[in-house]
């Protein structure tokens, strides 16, 4: 190693035409990691709107239907084909929903938490009173064997609305 005293450049070495080939392959690869960047960005973001609009349309939310609405942002089947990691690991789901990362999304669907509420609303005799919305939660995680509400994988925004919405149609299931 006695003659390695000065490191000369790389580009010394190196014919012209290939340096100028090998900077024209550098840029090319840089291009398309920057619109790969781009598409993933754009994703996550049309991710978090869509995941944002659902939970502010729907009184009654759930973790497993949403899973099953968002690869229809790209025309995919499952929502791993969009390659964005697990449903329940993206932010902004964890932020709505505080779904445990760990846990494996339960199959409830709205149809299930409106058949429940009936159940729960004929159980206690409270078709003329107002529905507590903890209690109800409570009821649900007795029935679906949960530990925490946020297990569930459930949000609700206004049991009211649920109610009032959807009440001529809850007399018949």
């Amino acid at each position: 190693c006695t003659g390695l005293t000065k490191i000369e450049p790389v580009q010394n070495h190196i014919k012209p035409e290939l340096l100028t080939h090998f900077h024209f392959v550098i840029f090319l690869n840089s291009c398309f990691l920057l619109m790969f960047y781009y598409y993933i960005f754009y994703l996550i973001l049309q991710v978090n709107l869509y995941t944002h609009a659902y939970v502010m349309v729907h009184s009654i939310s759930t973790l497993h239907e949403l899973g099953q609405s968002l690869p229809s942002l790209e025309e995919k089947e499952e929502f791993q084909d969009l390659n964005l990691g697990p449903l329940v690991k993206q932010p902004v789901v964890y932020d709505l929903f505080k779904f445990p990362s760990d846990d494996e999304v339960p199959p409830v669907t709205t149809v299930h938490i409106l058949r429940l509420l009936k159940k729960y609303m004929d159980k206690e005799e409270l078709w003329t009173k107002k529905v507590d919305l903890r209690k109800f939660i409570e009821y649900l995680c007795q029935e679906f064997k949960c530990e925490t509400p946020y297990q569930l994988g459930v949000r609700i925004q206004s049991i009211g609305l649920a109610i009032s919405v959807s009440a001529p149609l809850l007399i018949h299931f």
